[in-house]
C-alpha cells in the first residue's frame, strides 16, 4: 500500500494500530479512573509495592526515551528484557 509516495507494509500498520490503541487505553484509563475518583472523594491506590513502582518508573522511563526516537537497535531491547526479568524476579520473590 501506498501512501503519500511511501509504501507501509501491513505488518508495520498492526503494530502501529496495536501500539496506538495500547498508548490510548494507558493514557486514557488511568486518568479516568483519577478523575473519578476525585470527583466522588475516593482515594485511588495504585496498589503497588516500592519496588514494583520504581521498575513501572523505570520502564516509564525507558519507553520514553525508545519512544524520542526514530530508531531502535538491539541494546534497548535488551533493556526491555532486563526489565522483564526483574519483574518476573519480582513476583517470584
Amino acid at each position: 500500500m501506498k501512501i503519500g509516495g511511501l509504501t507501509c507494509h501491513p505488518l508495520q500498520r498492526l503494530v502501529n494500530i496495536h501500539l496506538g490503541s495500547i498508548t490510548a487505553i494507558i493514557g486514557l484509563t488511568i486518568p479516568a479512573a483519577l478523575f473519578i475518583g476525585l470527583h466522588m472523594g475516593i482515594d485511588v491506590v495504585p496498589g503497588l509495592e516500592i519496588e514494583e513502582a520504581i521498575l513501572l518508573t523505570v520502564t516509564l522511563i525507558v519507553a520514553m526515551l525508545t519512544f524520542q526516537s526514530a530508531r531502535t537497535n538491539v541494546l534497548r531491547g535488551v533493556v526491555y528484557l532486563v526489565l522483564l526479568f526483574v519483574y518476573v524476579i519480582l513476583n517470584f520473590d
